[in-house]
């Protein structure tokens, strides 16, 4: 009765009371318990006793980040240098470079689990190891995000779309860098005017 009351259906409950009450009478020679017919009463009354309780804020996405093979050691000043450029507000794309075997990945898989908590919508991992056509970094990117293809809708148009209302942070990893983009409103400025 109650699960019928609280997802908008108050005539079923209702009727599901009268049934079971005629059943236990026919059946049984019972009648209803207090606690029943007093539940009968609030879904006929409306009472908020009978109301759904508040939900919970739902809780921040989980990042969507590979698990590292090894554990992460020393590098904690460059660590907290580049959470700090990322928890300022005013960097949207942060490109880390070096030689190969260097770290960077290691890194920036760091920083991303470091500050996922600051990004509202979640952290993602995008591997670009195999992609050497750039017309496919915004479709590989949708499919990461697990965006459905729109007929007519260009990828990069798509992606502009869902990203557009998010703080998201976006790990993409290729062989020769590791960028960490992120869109944070307060970022968002008008391009410069050009004179």
């Amino acid at each position: 009765m109650l699960a019928l009351y609280r997802s908008g259906r108050q005539a079923d409950a209702l009727e599901v009371y009268r049934q079971t009450r005629d059943l236990w009478r026919e059946e049984l020679g019972l009648e209803p318990t207090p606690r029943l017919r007093e539940l009968e009463r609030s879904i006929l009354n409306q009472d908020s006793a009978v109301e759904p309780p508040p939900r919970a804020p739902p809780a921040p996405p989980a990042a969507r980040l590979p698990v590292p093979a090894t554990a992460f050691v020393g590098r904690t000043r460059e660590l907290a240098e580049l959470a700090a450029l990322l928890r300022g507000g005013g960097t949207r794309l942060l490109t880390l470079t070096g030689a190969g075997g260097s770290g960077k990945t290691r890194l920036a898989l760091r920083l991303a689990e470091t500050c996922a908590a600051g990004f509202r919508d979640g952290t993602w991992f995008v591997g670009f190891a195999d992609i050497a056509d750039p017309e496919l970094i915004a479709p590989t990117i949708c499919q990461t995000l697990e965006l459905a293809e729109q007929a007519g809708v260009a990828p990069v148009r798509r992606l502009e779309r869902w990203l557009e209302p998010r703080r998201v942070l976006l790990v993409a990893l290729r062989p020769s860098c590791s960028v960490i983009a992120c869109d944070p409103p307060s970022s968002r400025r008008p391009p410069p005017a050009r004179q």
